[in-house]
């Protein structure tokens, strides 16, 4: 099932200093007030900017982008490349460290795997500091730096997800399916939401025995 809710979400170290600068500096996201704006030209956002301190060893900094879903969907059905080179851009211009769109609601998270939105925002200063992935979305970008590399190496092999890598800096992955229109759709993990974080438990869990 298609996402009907969109919230892009970009985490950086705070000793790197706030990310909003750089996404407005290069006209990424036009701002039209002082929490509001246009996000790749076309589609409607508020956002904000806090720091997340719930792991002391790394704070980091996180961007909330909350974009008007129906400017998404249309820019899917109609500029899908558009909308995912806007992200690489995102993460070649600001330097972020892992960035997602999550699934439609708390609720989705909930009935597949106990998750609270608290829970996800918790353990994005451990994966910046460590490249242990905890929980999955339906959209992330990895900085090639996590985990020295392992993360992204890890994320290239992810079942399910349509994975691009960019070396130097870093791995996104899309769980989609593509439309006869050429568009594409973001999926909600679902029912197969287990299997994808299996994956990366696994994979993190074999890569710290192997280190």
């Amino acid at each position: 099932m298609a996402l009907y809710e969109y919230n892009l979400f970009l985490v950086r170290e705070a000793s790197m200093g706030p990310i909003l600068p750089a996404l407005t500096v290069d006209t990424i996201l036009k701002p039209v007030g002082a929490d509001s704006g246009y996000l790749f030209g076309r589609i409607a956002c508020d956002f904000e900017e806090s720091t997340e301190s719930s792991y002391p060893p790394m704070p980091v900094e996180v961007v909330s982008l909350y974009l008007q879903d129906s400017d998404v969907n249309s820019m899917l059905r109609e500029a899908p490349d558009q909308f995912i080179d806007g992200l690489w851009t995102i993460a070649e211009h600001t330097q972020i460290a892992y960035a997602f769109i999550g699934a439609a609601s708390d609720a989705a998270y909930f009935q597949v795997g106990r998750i609270t939105s608290a829970e996800v925002f918790r353990q994005v200063g451990r994966l910046v500091a460590s490249g242990e992935v905890e929980f999955v979305h339906p959209a992330m970008f990895f900085a090639e730096r996590l985990g020295r590399g392992r993360t992204c190496e890890i994320a290239q092999n992810a079942p399910r997800y349509t994975v691009t890598h960019r070396p130097g800096i870093g791995c996104l992955l899309l769980l989609m399916s593509r439309l006869k229109s050429g568009g594409i759709a973001i999926e909600d993990p679902g029912i197969i939401y287990p299997e994808l974080i299996e994956y990366f438990r696994r994979a993190t869990a074999l890569g710290i025995a192997e280190a």
